[in-house]
Order: C-alpha cells, then structure tokens, then sequence
C-alpha cells in the first residue's frame, strides 16, 4: 500500500478526529482572543495610574501620600495587595503550564505534521519585559513535588487572621485611587485565571486525545487531506497569541514606567512605621501555597494522574473579602478537576 493510500485509509477510520482537533484549536485561540481583549480592557487603568502617580509625585512625597489616605486602613491595604499578588502569580503560573503543554503538544505529531504544510504551532515566549524577573520557580515546583509524591497528607498552614468582609471598606471608596487600582488590577487577573484555565484544559485534552486515541500516522493523514483547514487553525493560534503578547508587552512598558521602585519604597517605609503589628497583617506567604497546591493537583488530573492527597480545606486562596466573584470556591470551569478522559471523538 502506498504512503498516500495508508494516510488516507488512516483518516477514513477515524472520520471525526479532524473535527475534534480542528475544534480545540480553535478554542484555545478564542481563549487567547479572550485574553488579548482583557489586556486591552486593562490599558485604561493602567494608563489612569500612571498619570495619577506622576500628578501625586508633583504636590507630595509618596511616603505622605500613604501616610495621609492609607493609615487608617493599613492592615486591609496588605492583605488587599497580597490577594492580588497571589492571583497575579496564579495567571502567571498557569501560562507557564500552558507553554509547557505546548511545547509537547508541538513536538508531537500534531507538530509534525502541521510542519508538512509549513506551519507550526506558537513557541513559547516570555511573559515578562528586559530587565524584570522571571517568576520564582522553586516554590511552585516545591509545592508541585510534595503533591506528585501523593504525602500522606499535607499539612494545615498557620498565617495571621483574615479580615471579615464586614471589617473591610476598600470597596466602598472610590476616591482612594491607588487602592482602586489594586482591587480594579485583582479583577483583571482573575478573569484572566478563568480563561487561562480554559486555554490550559484544553490545550491538555487536545495532546491527550492524539497520544491515546490516534498516532502519527492518523495526525498526518488528516493534515494531509484538509490542509488549508490546519493551515488556517494554525495561523489563528499563532494570530490569536501574537496578538495577546503585543498587547501584553505595551501594558508591561506603561506599567514599568510606573515610578514602582519609589513608590513600593514608600510603601516599605510607612508599613514600617507601624512596627511589629504590621507583621500579624500579612497573608501572602499561606495564601501562595494554598494557591500551587490547587494548581499542582488541578493539572495533575487534568493530565490523567489524579493524586490521593486530600488538601486542606482553603482559608485565604479564593475566599478573601475581595476575592472577584468569578474565582471565588465554587465558581464553574474551576478546580478542582477530576481526572478528565481524553476528548471523546464524536
């Protein structure tokens, strides 16, 4: 039988495997579509900001600046700021994930075969600007190795109280600008956390579908028999992902420009000022495990190894007075995930 008599044999068995692969990618450019929209939606307030700071930069030092409109509030400052910290690095750490999962997915018979009509799937890109650091990753993979090793169980965190919602008034006064931006900032990550969730659930069905329901040769006959479909869903990933990492770049540069280092310095001097109580205001440390905790055996199941380890029920990560309704605990499309199958061809 000739090479091109196998492909198209090949294809015929498996009748709905191109739409099935040809659907999921272009879900995840639609998610990426999503994500280049809410990067846009963001450049209003960080453009704000930008403008805000400079003007308060003019009439008073920074450090009065908090002193006069924040001192009252100082420990909802914190933890208002650890909550959007821990939710940043929560995007950020999914898009690492993801990349990883298309680095596979790449390297594959998908990959192979879309390379047979000249093109290829995106390669993987830095999230982060010259000159900024990386996120850290021996704490996520810390995290991940105590979860992959299936523990026994781990163990409860200790950190400072939360505060009630009834306690907290950051939502109820727009006219402190800054604190705007940090609530306004944890809103835009989390729905940014759903969507990544999106891009990444199906991102892992799709390579699980061609390493345990097709092969190589199966891939290749179906690029090969519709190639201008595979060329056009590869060019609206790549579209799709480009376009998001534009929009991402020029956000990073408004905020960079951002005088951060003498503002996060005005910070550190005047949460100094309070002393020894500042420390019992803190929820960053607790709230970050919890948060790699979720996502190390979120993905662990999505990629076909569910862990045993019961974790512990959550006391920061998702349920803060400012947690945005679409990320609070039990919020659809969430974790936690059971093991999901490969995508079933219908």
């Amino acid at each position: 039988m000739s090479r091109t008599a196998e492909l198209a044999l090949a294809t015929e068995r498996n009748t709905d495997a191109p739409d099935t692969v040809l659907a999921s990618l272009a879900a995840v450019a639609a998610g990426w579509r999503r994500l280049a929209d809410l990067e846009l939606a963001g450049r209003t307030m960080v453009t704000f900001m930008k403008g805000h700071m400079a003007e308060i930069g003019r009439t008073m030092p920074y450090l009065e600046y908090f002193r006069v409109h924040y001192s009252d509030i100082a420990a909802e400052f914190v933890q208002a700021d650890d909550d959007g910290f821990v939710t940043h690095h929560c995007a950020r750490t999914l898009f690492g994930v993801w990349q990883d999962e298309l680095e596979l997915l790449a390297a594959g018979p998908l990959g192979s075969a879309l390379a047979t009509c000249q093109r290829s799937l995106p390669t993987r890109r830095s999230a982060v600007g010259p000159g900024r650091q990386p996120l850290a990753a021996t704490w996520w993979d810390d995290v991940a190795a105590a979860v992959d090793a299936e523990s026994p169980h781990l163990p409860e965190l200790d950190g400072n109280s939360l505060l009630t919602r009834e306690a907290c008034v950051l939502k109820e006064r727009p006219e402190l600008f800054w604190a705007q931006f940090l609530l306004w900032s944890t809103q835009t990550w989390a729905r940014q956390v759903v969507v990544m969730w999106q891009v990444l659930r199906e991102t892992i069905a799709l390579r699980r579908l061609i390493e345990e329901r097709l092969d190589a040769v199966l891939v290749e006959g179906m690029v090969a028999s519709t190639p201008d479909a595979y060329r056009t869903a590869a060019d609206y990933v790549n579209s799709a992902y480009s376009e998001w990492g534009t929009l991402h770049a020029e956000n990073v540069d408004i905020h960079d420009s951002i005088p951060r280092g003498q503002i996060y310095g005005a910070i550190g001097r005047w949460l100094n000022e309070f002393g020894s109580v500042a420390a019992t205001w803190t929820i960053k440390v607790p709230m970050k495990t919890e948060m790699y905790r979720e996502v190390a055996v979120a993905v662990a199941a999505l990629r076909g190894r569910p862990v045993t380890v019961k974790l512990p029920a959550y006391s920061y990560w998702r349920r803060t007075p400012w947690t945005p309704d679409c990320l609070r605990v039990g919020a659809p499309a969430l974790p936690p995930f059971v093991s999901e199958p490969a995508a079933e061809l219908r």
